[in-house]
């Protein structure tokens, strides 16, 4: 009997302690997959000059890469629940909300090079390639190459801009 009383309390035991080192998780739903791997697009501005788009590529194992007007830029992302930390350039540049419906919200902005980011979200979006397309308009010419590389022509350019709107 001694003997059972001691395993049961043991039992007991046992099933408290795993059950308290348990922790709840009150950061919210798993949007991690709307985040590792993915392409975000959205709007910034610099303060005092005019709105501009951004994309954002999240590699999985925490580096992004930051295309802006500017350029492109790396960094790092954290996603803690639903609270994201995006570093551009080695310092802290956002803090936001991954939404449900994969959007940015409740956007802090802190970047060192006066960037604020507007908005972004999941882009969905089917890319496409342009290469060996032409696009034409008064006087200007685009054709898209192999390796985002573009041809521009002008109307002065009188030797090759008849054979590409021909």
């Amino acid at each position: 009997m001694k003997k059972q009383v001691i395993f049961t309390a043991i039992g007991f035991l046992m099933a408290a302690l795993s059950f308290s080192s348990c922790k709840k998780s009150t950061s919210g739903p798993d949007v991690s997959a709307s985040i590792k791997g993915k392409t975000w697009t959205g709007e910034q501005n610099y303060a005092g000059k005019s709105v501009e788009p951004i994309s954002i590529e999240f590699a999985e194992g925490g580096s992004l890469s930051y295309h802006e007007v500017k350029g492109d830029f790396d960094g790092t992302w954290k996603l803690d629940g639903t609270k994201l930390t995006i570093n551009v350039d080695g310092s802290l540049a956002f803090k936001a909300d991954v939404s449900t419906d994969d959007k940015l919200t409740g956007i802090v902005n802190s970047d060192v090079s006066g960037r604020a980011l507007n908005n972004a979200n999941l882009n969905t979006g089917d890319d496409k390639s342009l290469d060996g397309t032409t696009w034409t308009a008064t006087g200007v010419g685009f054709k898209f190459k192999a390796g985002n590389l573009i041809d521009l022509y002008f109307a002065n350019d009188s030797h090759i801009l008849p054979h590409i709107l021909t």
